[in-house]
């Protein structure tokens, strides 16, 4: 496969100009005009981590690319010296997280140059779902052949993957080992039609291509190896992109097009979202568990979904539940709120799109606790709510000011999402400048709330890994 793979760069033609897309979080700061590299101990610019979704065949949210913001990397492709200066940066961030993987179960993408493959503190990133991805356009032609051999072969040891991000021209080096991810740039094959539809020659074009590293993945003689290539379609723009690049055969998707919200409908579910809602309004009134469990025992439905989450190994419990008023004792009001909160996410049947969305509103909610928590802030459970709540009107499809009147929420959750006043507003205001590319807000919003770029950074992926638990639990 991988001769296939040489013989493909080689033979391609000279690339079109790059497209810019939208990313999902920001940088902040510029940096100095500088031609030299960054040492290890040398100071780091101020860079937000930029994240997009990576979706699996199963339209669901199979990981995240973490990179710049596309003000950034339109500046990476000009000078290898600030592409390095970026790239340390992007990698002391997530070298600065704790535990055995970025985002859980999830796969993490990174994208970094050449150079950037013997950053010392490679090392210490978690290794578990990890994909490397080498981006050679416009890397240095004097580059160690030896070295890097020697640090992809130990980043492969410790348990990272080693991706590559394809290119319509130039030859892949002899120092890079068979890869196990191909990244495809759709926009290349575009060229000069932009983000237009796809014309039939690029659709075959692409195919082919495609076809011909299945076909030399089959020759290979070590199987198992040959088993683990994955070929992601990146930059895709429209749900026409998605769908040719899914029956071409494509593993994973990211793009613009997963926030498409064209001709959007809200989604149905099979849970009854006005029981719910009365539900939280009568814990919030505290009413009697007598009261609780007869409201639930007219839905079997949810008092079936209740027992089954008191009794998954994620609450941990040493003994089962049989009853509803059990539950309500030993979970605890908020808990139980907490959980009904997150059911008014569920959906039936849901595409890329309605799980786009979920994701959108837990990782919205889940952020906004963790910055909460870093800016040492008591009110967490109202900061979950406030930001989960701030997407309910896309979720009925009714205004927003008819949704919170439903439901008896606290006074400064109602405050922040209606009138946008208060401390639960800014922290709002934060955590949606985090999903856009705007630099000047974030930058602005984070420093009246006395949070530091480390601290946002670190509540960025603190949130991501914990939405993958949560958006479980809404699709269970």
């Amino acid at each position: 496969m991988f001769k296939h793979l040489r013989q493909l760069f080689s033979s391609a033609e000279v690339p079109p100009p790059a497209v810019s897309r939208p990313l999902s979080a920001v940088q902040t700061k510029e940096l100095p005009d500088t031609s030299t590299g960054i040492g290890e101990n040398s100071e780091v610019p101020d860079v937000f981590v930029c994240r997009e979704a990576i979706l699996g065949r199963n339209q669901r949210i199979a990981g995240y690319e973490f990179r710049h913001s596309q003000q950034v990397q339109s500046r990476l492709m000009k000078r290898a010296a600030v592409r390095r200066f970026y790239d340390d940066a992007l990698i002391r961030n997530l070298a600065a997280l704790k535990g055995d993987a970025l985002l859980g179960t999830r796969h993490c993408v990174i994208e970094l140059s050449p150079a950037s493959f013997l950053h010392p503190l490679l090392a210490q990133l978690p290794k578990r779902n990890l994909t490397l991805l080498l981006s050679l356009a416009g890397s240095p032609k004097s580059i160690d052949g030896q070295s890097m051999r020697a640090a992809l072969s130990a980043l492969r040891e410790q348990g990272a993957k080693i991706g590559l991000r394809w290119q319509r021209q130039g030859e892949v080096p002899e120092w890079m080992p068979e890869p196990d991810f191909v990244y495809f740039p759709l926009r290349d094959f575009l060229g000069s039609e932009g983000n237009s539809p796809v014309q039939e020659s690029v659709a075959y074009e692409l195919s082919q291509v495609v076809g011909k590293l299945r076909q030399g993945k089959r020759g290979l003689h070590d199987e198992e190896q040959a088993a683990s290539l994955r070929l992601i379609a990146g930059e895709l723009s429209t749900p026409a992109d998605f769908s040719l690049c899914y029956r071409i055969g494509f593993d994973f998707f990211q793009g613009s097009f997963i926030n498409n919200r064209d001709d959007w409908k809200p989604p149905r579910s099979s849970i009854n979202r006005l029981r719910i809602m009365q539900l939280m309004n009568d814990i919030r009134q505290n009413a009697e568990n007598l009261k609780l469990v007869q409201e639930l025992k007219h839905d079997p439905m949810l008092s079936y979904r209740l027992l089954r989450y008191c009794n998954s190994p994620a609450i941990g419990l040493q003994h089962q539940i049989d009853t509803l008023d059990q539950a309500l004792t030993i979970l605890g009001r908020d808990n139980i709120y907490r959980w009904l909160s997150l059911l008014l996410f569920h959906m039936a049947d849901p595409g890329y799109r309605e799980w786009a969305y979920m994701e959108q509103a837990l990782a919205r909610a889940t952020l906004m606790e963790c910055l909460g928590r870093a800016a040492e802030r008591r009110e967490l459970d109202a900061m979950f709510l406030t930001g989960l709540f701030s997407l309910l009107d896309q979720l009925f499809g009714e205004p927003l000011p008819v949704l919170v009147s439903k439901i008896q929420l606290p006074q400064d959750v109602t405050a922040a999402l209606i009138d946008r006043t208060g401390q639960l507003a800014a922290f709002l205001t934060l955590a949606e400048a985090c999903e856009a590319d705007d630099p000047a807000a974030i930058a602005a919003f984070a420093a009246e709330l006395g949070l530091s770029d480390a601290a946002v950074n670190q509540a960025i992926l603190s949130a991501l890994s914990r939405t993958g638990e949560l958006a479980e639990l809404c699709a269970d």
